[in-house]
């Protein structure tokens, strides 16, 4: 019962998180964890900016509603 019990625990955690992808432009990196660590989601990847211009492309990652919340105030 017990790798049961981990097999699911796993399975839940990647449930719970989720990740979005934005190009960032005009903030620093280390500014933009301090905000993005207000709503409780994390930078996972940064990477030069994508076709649209942006300094960056950026990875974030955390529960949904913590990403939507997130998006809803910065873009």
């Amino acid at each position: 019962m017990s790798s049961y019990r981990k097999t699911m625990a796993e399975a839940l955690s990647q449930v719970r998180e989720a990740q979005m992808v934005s190009d960032i432009s005009g903030i620093s990196i280390p500014a933009l964890k301090r905000e993005t660590a207000k709503f409780n989601i994390k930078v996972a990847r940064v990477t030069p900016g994508g076709p649209m211009g942006a300094e960056y492309e950026v990875t974030f990652t955390g529960a949904e509603k913590d990403l939507i919340a997130y998006a809803k105030e910065h873009f």
